[in-house]
């Protein structure tokens, strides 16, 4: 049983990694190879952000795999696995808040420009608008569970808390970057940084800044 169910699941784990690896290659083909031909600056820049990128969605990843393949482990393995798998988590969390703040300080620090770093921000923004959406479903089903769903409810709260942290932190950043520039006024960078970390109001935050730097600089 356990040489015919675990090469399945095997590739089923492989195939949600594809997925998550050909979805950042979507975003990151079109922003970075063609413009300039500064394609390994740009995309160090990017591969750094990776971890903050998918964070709404590796938890859930690591959920999953841990309930596809804790039914095929011994199981006096699973108590092992469940630590492995909280050190995995302090780690990545730990990897994640270091990344931002060093995302932070270079972007203040002119190591990318406004432009550079509206189009960052919106695309980590964006492509965790689906993982905000499952969040949001997977809380109404804990209510509708009542008692027995708090466990979803403060699952999908807690992490959609981590994730706005991490993002706003990084779009700090930005905000200085865009007043540095003359993009924005001091009150609209303090205003817009502190918007940042408000559900919704952070992605239309991201566009502004992104149609502000395009005007600044059209022929990019």
């Amino acid at each position: 049983e356990y040489i015919r169910g675990a090469p399945k699941k095997q590739y089923l784990f492989l195939h949600i990694l594809c997925f998550f690896a050909i979805l950042f290659l979507s975003f990151f083909y079109k922003h970075c190879y063609y413009e300039r031909g500064i394609v390994m600056n740009e995309f160090l820049k990017y591969l750094k952000m990776i971890p903050v990128i998918i964070y709404p969605y590796i938890y859930v990843l690591i959920l999953v795999v841990f309930f596809l393949f804790v039914d095929v482990l011994p199981e006096d393995t699973t108590d092992i696995s469940l630590l492995v798998l909280l050190i995995i988590a302090v780690i990545y969390n730990l990897y994640s808040f270091v990344i931002v703040i060093v995302n932070a300080v270079q972007t203040a620090r002119g190591k990318l420009t406004a432009g550079q770093a509206a189009r960052m921000n919106l695309i980590i923004k964006g492509i965790q608008i689906p993982a905000y959406i499952m969040h949001f479903i997977l809380g109404f089903i804990g209510l509708a569970m009542s008692v027995w769903g708090i466990g979803f409810l403060l699952w999908a709260v807690l992490i959609d808390l981590l994730t706005i942290l991490l993002t706003g932190i990084s779009s700090i950043g930005c905000s200085i970057r865009m007043r540095k520039e003359r993009l924005v006024s001091l009150p609209g960078a303090i205003f817009m940084g502190i918007g940042c970390f408000i559900y919704c109001v952070d992605v239309a935050i991201a566009i502004v800044y992104v149609v502000k730097a395009r005007k600044k600089s059209p022929a990019k």
